[in-house]
């Protein structure tokens, strides 16, 4: 039977049974920057003749990082809980807003991280993935910071985010090699059998492979 792509890189005789963990840590980042991130920089890209329009289709690449990246470093599905494994997945990509906000003065910044967390899952997560553009509260532009935002004056509430899709690009493409890395280190034990509880039921060892038709021409 001829072999198929599982990744850009690798076929499915990269993920034979009895695999090394590090076979599959070689596939993961294999998904998410040879089919996401890689496609998302090629439009951030000067030769690219669209790229300052390109800046929502970045977003709509780079924002699919979050809710599997928590489901990795869980070990666990987010089936009915994709908010909140959105919501863990952004603020371990940007683990320094907390902060940031404390310094500047906000109060209950833990709580106000999670609140833009999961303003970003509605307008621009949700607002992508199923109305094709963000929605009202959520904006892109070119700017000194990855991230902004503006609060209501009666309620306290987040009332508009800034983003600048090639900064948020940079900052989720930093997280990805800090935790392959993380992955790659034999002494990393917890965070890689999490990993690997996660990739193995995505891939489904207990069910056949699912083979693809023949080739038009075949």
């Amino acid at each position: 039977m001829p072999s198929h792509q599982i990744s850009s890189k690798y076929t499915e005789t990269k993920l034979a049974a009895g695999c090394a963990v590090d076979d599959k840590i070689d596939v993961f980042e294999d998904w998410m920057d040879g089919w996401l991130l890689r496609h998302a920089h090629a439009l951030t890209d000067e030769v690219y003749v669209f790229r300052k329009d390109a800046g929502f289709a970045v977003l709509m690449l780079t924002t699919a990082y979050f809710e599997p990246i928590e489901s990795y470093h869980t070990g666990r599905s987010s089936e009915r809980h994709s908010k909140e494994f959105f919501r863990k997945g952004f603020l371990r990509v940007f683990s320094d807003l907390p902060e940031t906000l404390r310094q500047h003065g906000y109060p209950a910044a833990d709580g106000l991280a999670a609140d833009i967390a999961d303003e970003m899952y509605s307008h621009l997560r949700c607002g992508l993935f199923h109305e094709g553009g963000t929605k009202h509260k959520l904006l892109i532009r070119e700017d000194n910071a990855t991230l902004g935002f503006m609060l209501e004056k009666t309620t306290g509430d987040v009332g508009s985010i800034v983003v600048d899709p090639r900064r948020f690009l940079t900052d989720v493409q930093s997280h990805l090699r800090a935790y392959v890395a993380q992955l790659r280190d034999p002494s990393q034990v917890d965070p890689r059998q999490r990993f690997e509880a996660f990739f193995d039921q995505r891939i489904s060892w207990s069910h056949q492979t699912v083979e693809p038709p023949p080739a038009r021409g075949a």
